[in-house]
């Protein structure tokens, strides 16, 4: 079975080589603890050094293939609900056609196609996946301040 991590990492290594950001994931927590991120670099790191990278990266990707228009390209996460990941998670099945595409050709063709939208319909579009990337990041930091 092929792994799903690098489609997710060559998208976030295609946006940041092109200067192209998914947005800022923010930290919850209190008001006097601001911090921000850039989601793209932030998801790249998370997958790199997860224990876990396939888990994760289907997370995202399952974010990212709600986005309109990229259907098309074909789903990188076409997996079966039995069978267990690289790092032994089983995830339910998601119902589309397999890309045709390698990692590398389906991230630029992602980016082609985010972007075209204007700043209005990506900040719409890439919500789920910023509010991901922003829930990793408090849980990060929260895990931080706990050690």
């Amino acid at each position: 079975m092929p792994l799903i991590a690098p489609y997710l990492l060559s998208l976030c290594d295609a946006a940041q080589g092109s200067n192209f950001s998914f947005g800022l994931a923010t930290r919850l927590g209190t008001q006097s603890s601001a911090f921000n991120i850039d989601a793209t670099k932030l998801i790249h790191s998370v997958v790199t050094f997860s224990p876990a990278p396939e888990s994760v990266a289907i997370e995202f990707l399952q974010e990212f293939q709600k986005l309109p228009g990229i259907d098309h390209l074909g789903n990188p996460l076409l997996i079966s609900s039995t069978s267990p990941l690289a790092d032994a998670v089983p995830v339910e099945a998601v119902l589309s056609h397999p890309s045709e595409l390698d990692f590398h050709q389906w991230a630029q063709e992602v980016l082609k196609v985010v972007r075209n939208r204007t700043k209005q319909q990506l900040s719409m579009e890439l919500k789920a996946v910023r509010n991901l990337a922003t829930e990793y990041l408090t849980h990060l930091i929260a895990g931080l301040i706990i050690l």
